[in-house]
């Protein structure tokens, strides 16, 4: 009778080993799945930061605009501060988008499409603010191949841009 209430000591050895081998087996599962967790987290929040770049670098091309046209509406100069300014913000988020996205060739050129998209944009606002300090106004410098140019020249940099938020938004998925 004793023998039947109290397992053997076989019993119990065998128990403990299928126990042991669940707790290791269970351990290597969850060690698993967290390194899947952060993976997926990591490349989350990767792409959170690139499309947050987008986003700013977009901003901050809007707000270029806003100043340069602020500026030949009204001469007044503290436009041109806040055009500068919107300049060195744009080098900086293309330089950390390329810097975000070094992995991804389809982005770096994306990216140097963009550069050279605002870029060109630049000069051309550099050449009306020059030209808008000297003559006091606009008037001989715009001209339909320039009017059709700003206008062709903002679709593309959003169309780039709308480019390298799809990318992200692929990768996000």
């Amino acid at each position: 009778m004793k023998n039947e209430q109290n397992p053997s000591i076989r019993q119990v050895k065998i128990y403990s080993i299928v126990t042991l081998i669940l707790i290791i087996i269970g351990s290597g599962v969850s060690y698993w799945i967290a390194g899947r967790i952060e993976y997926f987290t990591n490349g989350v929040m990767h792409t959170s930061k690139v499309l947050q770049r987008t986003d700013e670098l977009y901003s901050s091309i809007l707000e270029r605009e806003t100043n340069i046209r602020g500026y030949i509406l009204t001469g007044n100069k503290e436009y041109l501060t806040h055009y500068d300014q919107s300049h060195v913000d744009a080098e900086l988020l293309l330089t950390q988008l390329q810097t975000l996205t070094i992995d991804n060739w389809q982005q770096q050129n994306n990216i140097e499409e963009l550069r050279g998209l605002i870029n060109s944009r630049v000069r051309t606002f550099d050449a009306s603010i020059a030209y808008m300090k000297e003559n006091g106004d606009l008037v001989g410098f715009i001209d339909e191949s320039k009017v059709t140019y700003a206008l062709t020249g903002y679709t593309m940099i959003k169309a780039v841009v709308r480019r390298v938020n799809e990318v992200e938004n692929k990768l996000f998925k």
